[in-house]
């Protein structure tokens, strides 16, 4: 976890048209990240990075001030939109973002350690943890009658793991 830094709202997935859209593929539910006239940080796998404000778009459609065409939005393929992490709302108790989980290492308290989260799918009921470790993958499901206690200081997961997961 890096409190101080900088959280992934959005990855740019694709272009749109020839006026520099780009598509991205969001990891936030807030709109406040993606109004018109936001500014939002662009990180590229070089880590280099700029900020950039939206002109216009909607849930998985995104316009910038600067890019006005089909190029300079090819360009912005796979890159992260990031936000400072003093921007994010606050969570509720047993609420936490994503990218605080993911490394957390995964304690069963029957088997012990298990491994490490490295991916959340989202699917329609709840998220489900992908954890690997010695004994390969485990998938987790996050509900509160498996997941026993997160320690987000100590970077763990305490679970509960139903027979035969």
């Amino acid at each position: 976890m890096n409190p101080n830094g900088i959280v992934t709202v959005a990855k740019i997935v694709g272009v749109h048209g020839l006026r520099g859209g780009v598509k991205v593929k969001r990891f936030s539910d807030s709109e406040a990240f993606f109004q018109p006239g936001a500014a939002i940080g662009l990180c590229r796998s070089d880590g280099s990075q700029q900020t950039l404000r939206i002109r216009d778009g909607g849930q998985h459609l995104l316009f910038f001030e600067t890019i006005d065409d089909c190029d300079q939005a090819r360009s912005l393929v796979g890159c992260d939109l990031v936000v400072g992490r003093q921007t994010l709302p606050p969570t509720d108790a047993n609420e936490y973002y994503w990218q605080d989980l993911i490394g957390l290492r995964v304690i069963d308290q029957r088997i012990g350690y298990i491994g490490d989260i490295v991916a959340i799918i989202p699917t329609g009921g709840n998220d489900v943890y992908q954890v690997k470790g010695p004994g390969g993958e485990t998938l987790v499901p996050a509900i509160g009658s498996v997941v026993v206690a997160v320690d987000l200081a100590g970077a763990t997961m305490r679970v509960n793991l139903p027979e035969g997961l």
